[in-house]
């Protein structure tokens, strides 16, 4: 789950954490509600990836352990903004 190399490598959880920064990063925003954030990722990697909502969560929840997100007031919100 945390490295799926066989299988499908992009749903490791290093690649949705990637991807999850990378729509912080190109949209400019740095705070989102959860939902609009995963409505905004599935926009921005429709055909590229199929990523679950569990696992989009999954994502959220690994980029917060590594202390690269928070939540503030309902929002998550990128700690990183270079």
């Amino acid at each position: 789950m945390i490295l799926e190399y066989d299988s499908h490598p992009d749903e490791s959880l290093y690649a949705v954490g990637g991807y999850i920064l990378k729509t912080f990063y190109e949209t400019g925003k740095y705070k989102w509600d959860v939902l609009a954030l995963h409505k905004a990722f599935q926009k921005k990697y429709p055909s590229k990836i199929k990523i679950p909502f569990h696992l989009f969560i999954l994502g959220l929840d690994w980029l917060y352990l590594l202390n690269l997100v928070e939540m503030e007031k309902g929002k998550v919100k990128v700690k990183l903004t270079a």
